[in-house]
């Protein structure tokens, strides 16, 4: 066995067969470096990453504290190479103990703790069969308190319980030890079975089993970059999906928002909007896709959407949920970059979205734990088209033209037909409604509306006190969902006017009369290979 003394910072071993630098400097491993080099390499290699997919990528955020900031520590045990009882960690890839005599990275109250184990483990006679297989110990950042939990296969005898008061007697710090099998829920050995503890000014109450960041000090700096990032103002409206403890929809309550909905897949220890005396927060527990959908369902609109997933990323149907709500602003949190690459190129494809910042901060030195937060914008906006732009609508009306697959599209000439031309001709007189779709200044959109009489019919003609629609999407933003947008808008405009219905034409063969029944438009007409479809806008009709 190997026995390794830390005399140095240094993170994980395994971690760094993984570390984004080896990427970028070719040989070496990241640790190698100076701090300085390891958070320039960091940064550049995510520049390489996300420029091309980013408006700006920011240098990677360090670390101030160096030694001893990890507040919350997890240790096995095992016999060392010598054969005597130590505390280490197991290699997953050999499979091998390794022993661990002291860690600068630790806090300085737990490498005592764990060095007064080592003694009371050999004066109690059971430094050779030590039941327990790990601890963790989780110490209040402020206070010298610490909760402890050991993991035991079996029920403890008198030996070990024992040796635990023993452990209590030497260290009052100790709040509390947790006896657990690892899948059963844990009995309270003696003191409380969680800690209180703050992080942005918040409390939370964490048992030994927590999630809650191993250093506080610096998941501070990264909640206040993420804060700073969202620009959450007054009135927001915030959704918080699976953030740790719900911290960004506490830290936006706080900030001013109106209203947050915390998304947690498992039922939390405690509510700690109630523990911080917070109203307005509203819990959801279980499949965030669906709760999600069910806040889009009832019309719940979103000015900031947290997203903080596991490292393998998010599925697409979540993503197309967050699509659904269009939040105005998503803050991705993530662990592994490249499935974060993934999943912004998704929301860029198929959403109205511009990724703006890419930063990241270093969690751990000397090592590849590094998180990474993506700032994006909702960049779709749906508006009046303006006088000077009516122009626009002679490009729209040739894009409305059905082509059935393969046809070559007609000339632009055809647009000086009388039968189409009078669908723009001298627009704006009354009962003429236009809306366009804009992306980043660009529009891409157009839907319209114009009254007809039966002695100039348009195609989709049903009678004189019914405008018809017509709606015209440039392909590259096809089939994303806006055609819904701009359709349901126009209904908006048209039932706010008092018109009691909207008709248009379409073609039997084109896939488009599935979205207009799904908007409940009906079949009012076959008109040859065309139907004429109405929908009611107040009322069922008559």
């Amino acid at each position: 066995m190997t026995n390794i003394v830390f005399t140095r910072t240094v993170g994980s071993m395994e971690t760094y067969a993984k570390c984004p630098a080896l990427r970028v400097c070719g040989h070496c491993p990241l640790m190698e470096h100076p701090y300085e080099k390891q958070l320039e390499l960091q940064s550049t290699y995510l520049h390489t990453q996300f420029a091309e997919l980013a408006s700006c990528v920011e240098p990677v955020i360090g670390m101030k504290e160096m030694e001893g900031f990890l507040y919350y520590v997890e240790v096995q045990f095992g016999l060392d190479w010598r054969g005597k009882f130590a505390s280490g960690v197991v290699s997953t890839r050999q499979n091998q103990f390794l022993a661990l005599q002291a860690c600068m990275l630790r806090n300085p109250l737990a490498e005592r703790i764990l060095k007064t184990i080592n003694r009371l483990a050999t004066t109690h006679g059971i430094d050779t069969a030590f039941p327990a297989t790990k601890l963790t110990l989780r110490i209040r950042s402020n206070l010298e308190q610490v909760l402890l939990s050991f993991t035991l296969p079996e029920r403890i005898d008198s030996t070990f319980s024992s040796f635990l008061y023993a452990l209590r007697r030497e260290h009052a710090e100790i709040f509390g030890i947790v006896l657990t099998d690892g899948e059963s829920k844990p009995n309270t050995f003696w003191g409380r079975p969680a800690i209180e503890d703050t992080l942005c000014s918040l409390k939370f109450s964490l048992p030994s089993s927590s999630d809650f960041p191993a250093s506080p000090s610096q998941a501070e700096v990264f909640y206040t970059k993420v804060m700073e990032l969202a620009q959450v103002q007054n009135g927001d409206i915030v959704i918080d999906c699976c953030t740790m403890h719900g911290m960004l929809a506490l830290l936006s309550m706080r900030e001013g928002a109106s209203q947050s909905y915390l998304l947690q897949e498992h039922t939390p220890y405690c509510d700690e909007a109630a523990l911080n005396g917070l109203e307005h927060v509203e819990r959801f527990v279980g499949n965030n896709e669906k709760h999600l959908r069910q806040l889009a369902k009832r019309g719940q609109s979103c000015d900031i959407l947290f997203l903080s997933p596991s490292e393998e990323g998010c599925d697409c149907s979540l993503l197309d949920s967050v699509l659904t709500i269009k939040p105005e602003r998503i803050i991705y949190l993530s662990k592994q970059e490249r499935t974060l690459k993934r999943d912004l190129q998704y929301l860029v494809q198929q959403g109205f979205y511009q990724v703006q910042v890419i930063q990241g901060v270093d969690m751990h030195p000397h090592s590849a734990n590094l998180q990474v937060i993506a700032s994006l914008k909702y960049v779709l906006a749906i508006r009046p088209l303006w006088i000077r732009e009516y122009a626009l609508l002679r490009h729209f009306l040739y894009e409305a033209i059905y082509v059935t697959e393969g046809e070559v599209p007609p000339p632009l000439s055809v647009l000086e037909d009388p039968s189409l031309s009078h669908y723009i001709q001298d627009f704006g007189r009354d009962g003429d409604y236009a809306l366009v779709a804009e992306v980043q200044d660009t529009v891409v959109g157009a839907v319209w509306v114009r009254l007809f009489d039966s002695k100039d019919p348009g195609y989709g003609y049903f009678n004189s006190e019914t405008p018809e629609l017509c709606i015209s999407i440039d392909s590259v933003y096809r089939h994303k969902g806006l055609g819904r947008q701009l359709i349901e808008e126009m209904c908006t405009v048209l039932g706010n006017a008092g018109y009691l219905r909207v008709s248009l034409s379409v073609q039997k063969e084109n896939r488009a009369c599935k979205l207009y029944q799904r908007l409940n438009f009906a079949i009012a007409e076959e008109r040859g290979d065309a139907y004429v479809m109405v929908k009611f806008l107040q009322g069922k009709g008559e």
